[in-house]
């Protein structure tokens, strides 16, 4: 998920400076700066501001080919791909259309392209990192090895309780305990990321009160759970995470 931020703050970095550099550009021939353009000139501005681009719209792209694979947020994933062959392609034409006294049009109506780039990758890097499965919220569940010490990241769906997330040990049906749960159950202690917030989080167990609570909503939000309970020769834990704490500000399946 590291790897999801960088491209996500490298995308914005470029178009943040091909944005800032048209604008210039722009002023420039508004105001007839001939210093300033000459100096722009100088410094070859069309292909940088054409590089950054690039690298902004690979991002762009690149977010939303991730996304594509988060069900529940394909469409989104898809439209972004499409936008992001869009923006080079307007910009490419522009210098065609609107010529002469109307040329600002284009001009404002392509920066304009440039910040929506910009919110798509804000909203690819959600979906990327947290989104959606099968209409249920996500989030990334962080835990510690009981034995390597190193720390795994799991996509979970959740089902949202007050103000904490429940989460189901059901490995999918598979008759064991899945990993992220043998982690924490004695340290009951974990994180996890929704969206541009990570939390500290307590753990515990359902006992068998909020197990008869929580359980018909489990199933009512995902009936293959109760599938898999009955190829499970134990009761599914039922997973509470309580918030601790938030670690910081960032930019979430029930386990299958």
């Amino acid at each position: 998920m590291k790897t999801i931020r960088l491209i996500s703050l490298f995308a914005r970095v470029a178009l943040l400076v091909t944005m800032g550099l048209g604008l210039l550009f722009w002023i420039a021939q508004l105001f007839v700066w001939s210093g300033l353009l000459v100096l722009l000139a100088q410094i070859d501005f069309t292909s940088i501001h054409e590089g950054f681009g690039t690298f902004g719209v690979l991002g762009l792209l690149i977010l939303g080919s991730v996304a594509v694979f988060t069900k529940g947020s394909r469409l989104l994933g898809a439209g972004s791909m499409i936008y992001a062959f869009l923006v080079p392609a307007f910009g490419l034409t522009q210098s065609m259309i609107l010529v002469g006294n109307l040329h600002w049009l284009i001009q404002a109506a392509h920066l304009l392209v440039g910040i929506g780039a910009m919110v798509l990758i804000r909203r690819m890097t959600g979906a990327a990192i947290g989104g959606r499965a099968q209409h249920m919220p996500v989030l990334l569940l962080t835990t510690t090895g009981r034995k390597s010490g190193k720390q795994h990241t799991t996509p979970l769906v959740y089902l949202a309780d007050g103000d904490s997330f429940v989460v189901v040990a059901s490995n999918g049906g598979q008759g064991k305990l899945p990993n992220w749960w043998l982690n924490m159950r004695e340290s009951k202690q974990a994180y996890i990321e929704r969206g541009r917030k990570r939390l500290r989080v307590s753990v515990q167990e359902a006992n068998p009160q909020e197990r008869q609570r929580l359980w018909p909503r489990v199933v009512a939000c995902r009936a293959g759970h109760e599938k898999y309970q009955e190829r499970t020769p134990y009761p599914i834990p039922l997973v509470i995470l309580h918030p601790s704490a938030l670690v910081c500000g960032l930019q979430g399946d029930l386990d299958p």
